[in-house]
């Protein structure tokens, strides 16, 4: 049985987020695909029902991402599009445990 039978047969309440993206720098990532990602799942969320979809792409301000070792091996570092520092941490966690308690 597919999960989302499951899921409305059960009232299993199902929470989807899309995660903290950078917004402070030019993303190495084509912005038009990136987008429609974000369309397609608010599109599968509501054909679904106890499903919920929360953005928290732009929660983590720039100052809070991380660096990391350079990949092209000139540079000292190079900024990471992937992790950030403790502080975005909780300001995610503290955005997951609103969302989960709404």
């Amino acid at each position: 049985m597919q999960f989302w039978i499951l899921q409305k047969k059960n009232k299993i309440e199902v929470f989807i987020y899309i995660p903290p993206i950078r917004s402070d720098v030019n993303l190495p990532y084509d912005m038009n695909e990136y987008s429609k990602f974000q369309r397609d799942l608010g599109f599968l969320v509501n054909k679904f029902p106890n499903a919920v979809l929360k953005n928290f792409s732009g929660i983590v301000p720039g100052k809070y991402w991380g660096y990391k070792e350079p990949t092209n091996f000139i540079d000292e570092r190079e900024i990471d599009y992937m992790h950030f520092q403790f502080a975005g941490h909780q300001i995610l966690a503290d955005s997951l445990f609103q969302f989960l308690n709404y």
